[in-house]
């Protein structure tokens, strides 16, 4: 359960005033089942997938996951970027379940930030370190290259991942802009919504349902976790109309 939000004032004024709206995890989690059902999505009949950073702060949103939705088919990578690319969603839907003549799975995408007790952005205390470090610290490593001048844009192939959040975050900037942490955040999330839509084009709808949702996932003092949610996709040919956006 995440700590009350009440006992640190300054973490919620910053969270009401930076990501208004914002859940706690478990909320975020309820809602969602409970929407979903109301469009035959169940623990017994979908597969659950996440998109979330490979950070170990994290984690907790993929234990939630896996209680509300049962088994989870993993997609994480640094920053929470979609970087199993085609072939890896491909793999992912083909293990969803097969019943009642349609298949379902419920697609969780999502970057993450920090906001500390005294409400400072990007500030996080792990266990066992007595100083703050940041998350996300892959979106954090480009704003520091972007603000020393100096971007290299060779591909490492010894750090690929860190290669293509730079190249991801980087398409998104204009020219010179230099985004706070907060602002690459919130890019990340348009950019990585973008991408799954797109990626998840190629699912057959005549064989899938799913939910594609996207929001920002936010680590608070003492292991709270909050979310602030973007998007509901649904989509398939046993959604009315084909396609429609839902509300949390």
């Amino acid at each position: 359960m995440p700590t009350p939000s009440n006992d640190f004032p300054l973490f919620r004024q910053a969270l009401d005033t930076r990501l208004p709206g914002s859940l706690p995890l478990d909320d975020y989690l309820q809602r969602g089942a409970v929407r979903l059902a109301d469009h035959g999505f169940e623990d017994a009949n979908t597969l659950g997938m996440v998109a979330v950073c490979r950070d170990e702060i994290a984690s907790a949103f993929v234990t939630g996951v896996t209680r509300h939705w049962g088994k989870t088919f993993g997609c994480r990578s640094l920053g929470g970027f979609l970087l199993l690319g085609r072939s890896g969603i491909l793999t992912g839907v083909s293990h969803a379940p097969l019943v009642g003549g349609r298949r379902r799975f419920v697609f969780f995408a999502l970057p993450h930030i920090a906001i500390s007790g005294e409400g400072e952005i990007g500030a996080v205390y792990r266990e066992g370190l007595h100083e703050a470090s940041h998350a996300c610290g892959s979106l954090a490593a480009v704003l520091k290259e972007l603000a020393s001048g100096r971007i290299d844009p060779r591909t490492d192939f010894d750090d690929l991942e860190q290669c293509c959040v730079r190249q991801k975050l980087l398409s998104g900037l204009r020219y010179g802009e230099q985004p706070d942490l907060l602002a690459a955040t919130r890019l990340a999330c348009q950019i990585i919504r973008e991408d799954g839509e797109r990626l998840l084009g190629g699912v057959d709808p005549k064989v899938y349902d799913y939910a594609f949702m996207t929001g920002i996932l936010i680590h608070g003092p003492d292991d709270g976790d909050w979310v602030y949610p973007q998007s509901c996709l649904l989509a398939g040919d046993g959604i009315p109309g084909g396609r429609q956006s839902i509300e949390l």
